[in-house]
């Protein structure tokens, strides 16, 4: 089933799901990466009046984590996931992110 994913920004994709008629499920993932570079974060900026305004530094060992459960029938769903990951960056405010996601959904 490639409706469940380890994503923290869309964690259930219900166009995936299979042909059955009715179903539910569980499901959890952890991934843990290891970044080598982003631009994004470390790259120059501009429009910066001093090169030491906005200083970060990259977190080089990342991980996410989603725990949710999906029930659909023929005609419509909703799934809920609770997603969390590590700071991009050593100098972020909290050492843990997360949210919680509802999602609807109807097939026509």
């Amino acid at each position: 089933m490639g409706a469940a994913n380890i994503s923290t920004e869309q964690p259930f994709s219900p166009g995936m799901i299979g042909a059955s008629d009715s179903a539910w499920l569980i499901f959890t993932g952890i991934e843990a990466r290891y970044r080598f570079n982003d631009m994004t974060i470390e790259g120059e900026r501009a429009n910066i009046t001093s090169p030491n305004d906005y200083q970060l530094t990259l977190e080089h060992w990342q991980s996410s984590a989603v725990f949710g459960a999906v029930w659909y029938n023929k005609h419509a769903g909703l799934s809920i996931t609770l997603a969390a990951k590590t700071p991009d960056y050593e100098e972020a405010q909290s050492t843990l992110y997360g949210n919680v996601a509802l999602s609807l959904f109807a097939f026509l």
